[in-house]
């Protein structure tokens, strides 16, 4: 479902990369098989098979009993908790769709909080609470998270001044751990319905868990269709590994050979957010020990207006990943006719799809950076819609363990976020 369709790395690189393709694959047999050193953090692998077509069931039911009118979602919560959630909906919805009136979305608005300390953006949400009829999903699997649990008690209190405390216990939903934490405890106080977040599973592993299908399934998204892709990928890993394999390998060659950075480059503007989960997923696994790619997102050719001229001309520090998206989805637009008067090279667009123009600024960046000597990959998705978005959340997730495994650094933990939250909380 998603495969290496072209990649072209410098002679030092490919050596590199030989040597860490075997292992690569067997690190993807251990996970298969449940013979690798994190047993208690993979619960993502396989999910929707092992866990999440029954998730999805319980999840849809509830929704289906909510008692209550509601036109809008609220998200509560910091990086996994809200990040897959963001990506999916920013990835299936109009990009504008405040001002489709003649064509509404057939989802619910998603708003977000609790993901900084933004005065301005809370009271945006505030205001919402006040004008609409939320629902509110609170998600932090510790309970405890800062950000997180301060916005979630001015939204608790707005809500209670807005509906009252008994029918505010049926828009507050929360997700959290199953047993312990202070936001289980207020859950079971308030008498808020409650899915938990799987033991095995970290925040930023969690997209496919209650922690993105429930938000998800509130909005009106099809959570099925996200775990179907996902299955279908994790079963096309087990068969046919070698593109995740194959990209982890091509992370770890790239630290071998003292590059520095990996640069994610997408052409569609709906595909942001899902690079910042994809920031977030490699950042916080391999980020440890003075190792790690500095993950980097870039859109094109949007920032070949911006950073372009580094990537061509600057330090050749990085790798350079090309993720395209094969069918959009969206109707043909062609360039209409320029007045004759206009220069020639704008003559030569005329006829031409967006999406034929589109593809041919890629090759064009892609033939001159490599030519350049940037070790350039390109990863394909064959559709945008949600079952490729499942996918992709399982192949990243995927390589990502793999390859941090390879670095030999503990792709679940995060040390160096706890840090600056003791240190935060000293200051208090």
């Amino acid at each position: 479902m998603i495969d290496i369709t072209h990649r072209q790395f410098s002679d030092r690189l490919e050596t590199a990369f030989h040597a860490w393709q075997p292992k690569a694959h067997h690190v993807v047999q251990t996970l298969q098989e449940g013979t690798h050193a994190y047993l208690d953090y993979t619960g993502w692998w396989d999910y929707p098979r092992t866990q999440g077509f029954a998730l999805a069931a319980d999840i849809r039911a509830a929704v289906n009993r909510v008692p209550v009118y509601y036109d809008t979602v609220i998200v509560v919560g910091i990086g996994g908790s809200y990040l897959g959630t963001r990506a999916v909906v920013d990835a299936q919805n109009a990009l504008y769709p405040e001002h489709r009136t003649h064509r509404p979305s057939p989802y619910k608005p998603v708003l977000y909080a609790g993901h900084n300390w933004s005065t301005a953006e809370l009271l945006e949400v505030l205001d919402v609470i006040r004008e609409k009829n939320p629902v509110v999903n609170v998600i932090s699997k510790s309970g405890a998270t800062s950000e997180t649990a301060a916005a979630f008690q001015w939204i608790r209190q707005a809500m209670e001044t807005r509906f009252g405390p008994e029918e505010t216990k049926s828009r507050i939903w929360v997700t959290t751990d199953a047993t312990k934490g202070p936001l289980k405890e207020q859950a079971t106080h308030f008498g808020y319905p409650c899915f938990s977040v799987p033991d095995d599973i970290g925040g930023r592993f969690s997209v496919l868990t209650a922690v993105g299908l429930l938000p998800l399934c509130l909005a009106g998204y099809d959570i099925e269709a996200l775990l179907r892709g996902a299955h279908d990928m994790f079963t096309e890993i087990k068969q046919r590994p070698t593109a995740v394999a194959d990209y982890a390998a091509y992370r770890r060659a790239a630290w071998a050979t003292d590059l520095r950075m990996e640069v994610m480059a997408y052409a569609d503007p709906r595909f942001r957010t899902f690079i910042e989960w994809w920031k977030q997923l490699f950042g916080e696994s391999e980020g440890k020990a003075d190792k790690g790619l500095f993950p980097v997102g870039v859109q094109y050719p949007t920032d070949l207006h911006s950073v372009g001229q580094y990537l061509q001309e600057g330090c050749p520090s990085f790798i350079e990943t090309f993720f395209r998206i094969e069918a959009d989805g969206t109707q043909i637009l062609k360039v209409p006719a320029f007045p004759a008067t206009q220069h020639a090279n704008l003559q030569r667009l005329c006829g031409r799809t967006f999406a034929e123009l589109n593809d041919i600024a890629w090759r064009a960046t892609y033939e001159a950076h490599s030519n350049r000597g940037i070790s350039c990959l390109e990863l394909a998705l064959p559709r945008f819609d949600m079952t490729g978005l499942g996918a992709a959340f399982a192949f990243f997730e995927t390589a990502c363990a793999v390859s941090a495994i390879l670095l030999d650094v503990h792709p679940f933990n995060q040390p160096g976020v706890e840090d600056y939250k003791q240190r935060m909380l000293a200051k208090l």
